[in-house]
């Protein structure tokens, strides 16, 4: 399955500039937000059924997706739209590069770009883990196959 479809629609593609793709995101995060928030869409996607709005496969792994982007589209001045300009990712990557990682998705912004990237990202992939962990998966085989993707 295609854990990165965003970006891939014609109208999207067409746009020109690192911006567009997280513009989608952005509206598309926005969206389902709101219909899970609306009562729309069992939130979150993982503890869907099959019988379930959105129970699909496919659509729970694009809103699982989505609910991980939340952190990001949640620092503060929408910061997060510097990840799509080729000349700030090398300090953010640096940024990011100096967090730790935590087990737990509570997150408090610092004030410094780079840093609250870095905790949005984090927290992130420990909302892709939870709710692996919620959906049956064990977690230690999850953290091996991410390290090894990683790696």
């Amino acid at each position: 399955m295609n854990w990165w479809p965003f970006a891939k629609e014609p109208e999207v593609a067409a746009k020109d500039g690192p911006q567009a793709p997280i513009e989608e995101i952005e509206r598309r995060a926005k969206q389902y937000l709101d219909d899970a928030d609306g009562g729309k869409l069992i939130y979150p996607a993982c503890k869907r059924c099959a019988s379930d709005a959105a129970g699909d496969e496919p659509s729970i792994c694009d809103h699982s997706r989505l609910e991980a982007f939340r952190y990001l589209l949640s620092v503060p001045r929408k910061e997060f739209a510097l990840l799509g300009d080729p000349d700030q990712q090398a300090l953010l990557l640096d940024g990011y590069l100096r967090q730790l990682p935590h087990d737990q998705t509570v997150i408090e912004f610092t004030g410094n770009t780079a840093a609250d990237l870095s905790i949005a990202i984090i927290a992130g992939f420990n909302w892709l883990v939870h709710c692996a962990v919620l959906a049956g998966s064990d977690p230690k085989e999850f953290s091996e196959r991410s390290a090894i993707s990683a790696g």
